[in-house]
């Protein structure tokens, strides 16, 4: 009896697991019949650091509606970038999302990345929204202006002097985490002035980039993990930016700001929010604002710049032309944002790379909504529940948006051509504009991206301003690393002054 018993169970168990396509609603929608079936493979994905090329393999195999996941659908065509990242009603993010919310010692830490319900983001994200305004962030240049001052002095005195390789993601990496944390607490990592991540911080955060990437697929997973002691690993390398963001914020209220400077830093507006806001902003609160930058605000710059350094030595006549631009415009050093924003030239440079290599890797699932459900095209309905999501590895490769030459870097793409009448390139940019998730979409854009363009923009501009900045081996091609990230690995330079520049254009700035 026994045995007949669990021998129903049993089948009971398989016809469920093999009816799940009929159960979650997708069975129409194409996709390997496999991954229908569990999100293992999309963990393994993320695990082999392969996420974008799965993403573009399976958009050429099956077309612009992909199944990924027992309930995942991801599409590539641009016009669906609007209804799954809403301004107005938008879709909440998915619990894929919890791997990655910032904890500490168990305690939950509300943050703009994090957070799945609408209404919660939204009063979130109100308090500060002015404190990432351009014009807010352009009164802080001088923090940005002193992190490049200190790299440019280091890649003379290290690499253009004795001729030395330039490891670019490296410094990079060094360059955006000493500048967001200068930004943000008016006091930088060290890193540029050591020469070096003695801590292992950037170790600890691609392990756990790593984690998180693949718990983001399977997130049940990590809640039967959570408090276990693999999770505490990857909390204990993630969580030297929630301890660090939190003795400074009680060193803030207990000495108050030390300087003007200190005034104001991210870390001062932010706490003032707190007696503007108080019904909204509490103690968590407050160490979610100041660990988001923090987390979120390096690795995108680094990964941003090397782009730019890759792209530019592949194609040194870009970089000629840019060097062109910078050159006539009677800039000094470094560089003001109120000059660079304005180059046309300097900005189709830094969308392309951006185009050509999207910054994150993770899928940005969201949740149809509870009612009706997502209607596609083809007048499908995909149920209430599904995550769904657009990736940045399809929609910047869409021919229709950016031409046949989509596998060409080509920053002439943003400027107006010669015969192309001001409407015409109004609509054309307009279209490419639409396809573009540099900055994701929606009410889930980056609120930082007006400090990752500053920084990147001046910087770019300074370097490319002083130096002649050529691949070590321009033949070869990087290694991409995909998990959260699509971080790169194995790009060298070399680099020496241009004619007429020299360090004395940046040490009077620095007098």
């Amino acid at each position: 009896m026994l045995g007949v018993l669990l021998l129903l169970v049993a089948t009971g168990g398989l016809a469920w697991f093999l009816a799940t396509p009929f159960r979650t609603g997708l069975w129409r929608i194409p996709g390997p019949w496999w991954r229908r079936y569990t999100d293992l493979f999309q963990a393994l994905d993320a695990y082999n650091g392969r996420t974008c090329q799965v993403i573009q393999r399976l958009h050429k195999e099956y077309g612009p509606v992909v199944q990924v996941g027992p309930r995942t659908v991801m599409f590539s065509n641009p016009s669906m970038i609007d209804k799954v990242y809403a301004t107005r009603a938008p879709f909440p993010k998915s619990h894929h999302w919890r791997p990655l919310r910032t904890e500490l010692k168990g305690v939950h830490y509300p943050s703009l990345i994090g957070t799945e319900d609408t209404k919660t983001h939204a009063a979130l994200k109100r308090p500060i929204s002015g404190i990432y305004s351009m014009s807010n962030v352009t009164k802080s240049e001088s923090f940005i202006n002193e992190c490049i001052l200190q790299l440019v002095k280091k890649l003379d005195q290290e690499f253009r002097a004795k001729e030395q390789p330039l490891p670019v993601f490296t410094w990079m990496h060094f360059f955006a985490y000493d500048t967001i944390m200068k930004l943000t607490v008016s006091a930088d990592f060290g890193l540029i002035r050591g020469e070096a991540d003695r801590e292992g911080m950037f170790r600890g955060v691609d392990a756990a980039q790593t984690y998180r990437a693949m718990a983001a697929c399977m997130p049940w997973v990590h809640s039967v993990l959570k408090g276990s002691p693999i999770t505490k690993v990857f909390e204990k390398r993630m969580g030297s930016f929630p301890r660090r963001a939190r003795e400074l914020i009680q060193s803030r209220r207990a000495n108050g700001a030390a300087s003007a400077a200190d005034r104001e830093d991210l870390l001062s507006q932010i706490l003032d929010t707190q007696t503007k806001h108080s019904n909204v902003v509490d103690e968590r609160v407050v160490h979610g604002y100041a660990t988001t930058p923090l987390l979120a605000g390096a690795d995108t710059v680094t990964i941003g710049l090397t782009s730019v350094s890759y792209f530019l030595g592949k194609h040194p006549e870009v970089a000629a032309k840019l060097h062109a631009e910078l050159k006539s415009s009677g800039l000094r050093m470094p560089p003001p944002w109120a000059l660079i924003h304005k180059m046309p030239y300097l900005d189709a440079v830094i969308r392309e790379s951006f185009r050509c290599h999207p910054i994150g890797a993770m899928l940005s699932r969201r949740a149809v909504p509870p009612g009706p459900g997502l209607t596609l095209e083809d007048s499908h309905i995909l149920p209430p529940g599904t995550a769904v999501a657009v990736s940045g590895w399809s929609t910047h490769f869409d021919k229709d948006a950016y031409g046949d030459d989509v596998h060409d870097f080509k920053p002439e793409r943003w400027l107006q051509r010669p015969s192309e009448s001001d409407e015409e390139y109004a609509e054309r940019l307009h279209k490419m504009n639409k396809a573009d998730l540099t900055w994701g979409a929606g009410d889930r854009a980056c609120m930082g991206k007006n400090i990752a363009k500053c920084e990147m923009y001046k910087l770019i501009a300074t370097l490319y301003f002083l130096f002649d900045i050529q691949l070590v081996e321009p033949a070869k091609e990087w290694k991409i690393k995909e998990t959260v990230l699509a971080k790169q690995e194995g790009v060298e330079a070399k680099i020496t002054f241009r004619p007429d520049a020299s360090m004395d254009q940046l040490r009077e700035k620095d007098a």
